[in-house]
């Protein structure tokens, strides 16, 4: 057998959003009450699945290798995906 190479990358887009800021601009492109949004508390230490505040990915090592200068924005992705 010979030796495999395995690479990660993160994808995502250009610009760093929250998960609320993401639900809220779905909500308006499917044409849904923004207000079904809504925020929630953060599970408390050792309760739930543990996740970070901030979900950002660094596309930078992709970008870079691909030789990508830009990337879309959130407005572009969900235009994309949703047309």
């Amino acid at each position: 057998g010979g030796s495999r190479s395995v690479r990660i990358y993160n994808l995502g887009g250009s610009e760093r959003v929250n998960r609320y800021e993401l639900a809220v601009k779905m909500a308006k492109k499917l044409q849904l009450n923004s207000s079904c949004a809504k925020g929630v508390d953060r599970p408390k230490e050792g309760s739930g699945v543990p996740s970070p505040p901030d979900i950002s990915m660094n596309v930078s090592k992709l970008t870079k290798e691909l030789g990508v200068e830009k990337l879309d924005g959130l407005d572009e992705i969900i235009k994309g995906t949703f047309g």
